[in-house]
């Protein structure tokens, strides 16, 4: 089963009004020259229920919640992937923090990391967390920079001070009820003189669209193979 899944202004009272909102997605990524490119709708609900519809280049149905339980459904196969682990908790995502207005520190002091400081420079903040024990084995920092209220990059930096990993968001769309990024894009160094190169779009936000959340709801068949 091929999969790319998504390793994902007071919006508060925006979800005390509404009780989902849902909109489109497009993922490309680039590596040693070759572009993937996966379309799919995004549904999220007050509850933190999460689920996504990937339409392009396949049909597959992921369904995420607080808990950290995720279920990965192929249709065309009936296959069906499933785990729990609460670092996968749809609560850990960070389009969670976007509609739910959690952007001051993207989760991160949730998450057991520390501030260790911040400072303005041409008028952005730019504030430093350092990881908790159990994940500075793949990380030492997270530098974090804001435009106003807009996180605008997040850095993830190893014990020797080079980045591991650059996040941008932009193009805030202006004629949302909440903030939300229109693109973000990300840069992910795996090897010397080599790195993934991923770009996210959005679109079409849209509040209790039935249309939309009926595209993403999906039963699971009794005679569904269970992958290990």
């Amino acid at each position: 089963m091929q999969i790319l899944y998504i390793i994902l202004f007071p919006i508060f009272s925006f979800f005390q009004s509404y009780d989902w909102v849902s909109f489109e997605m497009v993922q490309r990524s680039n590596q040693k020259g070759k572009t993937t490119e996966v379309r799919s709708l995004v549904y999220f609900d007050k509850e933190s229920q999460m689920t996504i519809r990937q339409l392009f280049p396949m049909d597959l149905f992921i369904s995420n919640n607080s808990d950290g339980e995720l279920v990965m459904y192929n249709p065309e196969t009936n296959e069906v992937y499933q785990m729990m682990n609460f670092m996968m908790s749809s609560q850990q995502n960070q389009y969670y923090f976007f509609l739910q207005g959690k952007t001051d520190n993207m989760g991160l002091i949730e998450l057991g990391f520390e501030l260790e400081g911040s400072r303005l420079e041409d008028q952005l903040l730019i504030s430093t967390f350092s990881a908790p024990p159990d994940v500075k084995q793949y990380f030492d920092k997270i530098e974090m920079v804001h435009e106003g209220r807009k996180p605008i990059f997040i850095g993830y930096i190893d014990k020797k001070g080079k980045y591991l990993k650059k996040v941008f968001y932009y193009d805030y769309m202006e004629d949302l009820s909440f903030m939300f990024p229109g693109s973000i894009t990300e840069i992910n160094y795996v090897e010397k003189n080599d790195s993934i190169i991923a770009k996210t779009s959005f679109k079409e936000f849209r509040v209790n669209d039935l249309a939309h959340k009926d595209m993403v709801a999906f039963d699971i068949p009794e005679d569904a193979k269970l992958i290990e």
